[in-house]
């Protein structure tokens, strides 16, 4: 017989016995066989489960198919099996062939177009989930020309060249995943009952094997693209145990640590946290262990090994280990840069960008938290330099600039740590007292600013006698803080009409 996934009569017939084919078709002589019906019901049962349990041992659907193909050899008295499988170029392969080895290298890779295939399944005759092409029964209906070697020539009762029997073979979903078709009986006979029942058995092993091996195969493919994910990543990845413990570290995750992935195995991260955060992770791994959360995130600081620090934000989620054992995956990225640009920028924000000491925005703020305290003694002196504007003019801005530094440096020098010291602009500087100051104890820490400015300056290699005039202002009950600076403001005046170089 031929067609689709069939085997030439005449080619195996030459290929076992030496025959030469001539114009007529011949039969393979019969070869010698226990009948179906004659293997012991224990037998074939035994085949079975043999089958079954060689299907569900391995993953490897080639090997799977074999083990099928061959088994309706052994078991149903045919010569040949053949397994033919849907590609995903809309063709049918045969895959695997259980019998001679000119039938298989004759078969083997052969393809046929999948409508093809389904015009000749769905004109056969149906028994049961199996397909039988009667040559009896005259062509299948359309298949006249698309299969033309399909024709008629002789008319007796035994299994005839153009006879086929097909086991198709269905996934969940109804799709065709294949076709298992036999072929030259051993007995010269059309299958019989128990042939077509056992036939269907193996057809849904078949068909669960393809599941089976096909859902192996998709998460090989997935376990595969994980690993390769998760090797070459740009962004950090680690896997923990459930003990906390490192299991895997990919190269982007061992760089940013500057450690190999042999050191980290088997310890903790606290071991490479910085003291300060150690506590972090811990929290964040044990709520997402504990609870399940999908993602938790944290940034924390790490310590590479020559003790510098950099900062990692950390993002673990749960992931699903062996015998239940929930992992956490954590994903590391490298926020060292940004965190020192995002503290520059709170940086300039707060702080005034030439002497380095706290602006009037830090200043104002800071000022009026206080003042929410109705009990808080707070005082404020207004500091101005004197004759500021003589400088810039006889030496230059720049001079001007380098005097100001020197000058906010000399006031942060005699002040304590709790308080605090601003530039609100041009020449002008404030310092925020805080702790029950008294009057007495303010104009003391006046006297030490003036002091400490009250000398021989040297600018860009100008020599230069600066002084500085200071107003004095301690809060009152009731006082806000556009009052109490205001009343600094005036002592400054004050200060100033006096002569400056003086504390009003």
């Amino acid at each position: 017989m031929s067609g689709p996934g069939r085997v030439d009569e005449t080619e195996v017939d030459e290929l076992s016995s030496g025959y030469q084919p001539t114009e007529t078709v011949a039969f393979p002589a019969p070869r010698p066989h226990r009948q179906v019906h004659d293997v012991a019901r224990r037998d074939v049962s035994q085949l079975l489960v043999d089958v079954a349990r060689r299907v569900g041992g391995t993953l490897d659907l080639h090997r799977t198919l074999e083990h099928i193909t061959q088994a309706v050899v052994d078991l149903l008295g045919y010569q040949v099996a053949v397994m033919n499988l849907v590609t995903a170029h809309g063709e049918l392969e045969v895959v695997t062939v259980a019998g001679p080895a000119a039938v298989r290298q004759q078969l083997l890779g052969s393809r046929e177009s999948l409508p093809r295939w389904q015009a000749l399944l769905d004109g056969a005759q149906q028994l049961g989930s199996l397909r039988f092409v009667d040559h009896r029964a005259g062509r299948p209906p359309g298949t006249r020309d698309r299969f033309p070697e399909l024709t008629v020539v002789d008319h007796r009762p035994a299994w005839h060249p153009e006879d086929a029997l097909f086991a198709p073979l269905h996934a969940g979903d109804g799709s065709l995943l294949g076709v298992l078709s036999v072929d030259l009986p051993a007995d010269g006979l059309r299958p019989n009952a128990h042939q077509r029942e056992l036939l269907e058995l193996l057809a849904v092993q078949a068909s669960l094997a393809l599941d089976h091996a096909r859902l192996f195969a998709k998460l090989q493919r997935s376990e595969g693209s994980f690993q390769r994910t998760f090797e070459h990543s740009p962004v950090g990845m680690a896997i923990f145990g459930p003990d906390r413990r490192y299991l895997r570290a990919n190269r982007a995750y061992c760089d940013f640590l500057q450690r190999a992935e042999a050191d980290l195995l088997g310890h903790q991260p606290e071991e490479f946290t910085h003291a300060d955060d150690q506590t972090l992770s811990t929290d964040v791994g044990d709520t997402v262990r504990l609870t399940g959360d999908d993602v938790s995130r944290v940034d924390k600081r790490y310590l590479l090994p020559d003790g510098r620090v950099v900062w990692g934000r950390l993002s673990l989620t749960p992931l699903a280990g062996p015998r239940g054992h929930l992992e956490v995956i954590a994903y590391l990225e490298d926020i060292t840069e940004s965190r020192a640009v995002v503290r520059e920028l709170e940086r300039r924000a707060t702080t005034d960008t030439l002497t380095g000491l706290a602006n009037r925005a830090t200043f104002d703020h800071t000022l009026e938290t206080l003042l929410l305290d109705p009990s808080a003694q707070v005082t404020v002196l207004f500091c101005d330099v004197d004759h500021f504007k003589s400088v810039n003019d006889t030496f230059g801005h720049a001079a001007g600039d380098e005097l100001l530094r020197q000058i906010g440096r000399n006031v942060t020098g005699v002040l304590r740590a709790q308080d605090l010291a601003a530039r609100l602009g041009g020449d002008e500087f404030v310092v925020l007292l805080t702790g029950g100051v008294t009057q007495a104890q303010a104009h003391s820490v006046a006297e030490r600013i003036r002091q400490s400015t009250r000398r021989i300056a040297s600018v860009q290699g100008h020599t230069i006698v600066t002084s500085i005039s200071i107003g004095v202002a301690v809060r009152t009950p009731g006082v806000g803080s556009r009052e109490l600076l205001g009343s600094a403001d005036r002592a400054l005046y004050e200060s100033k009409r006096r002569g400056r170089d003086c504390i009003a």
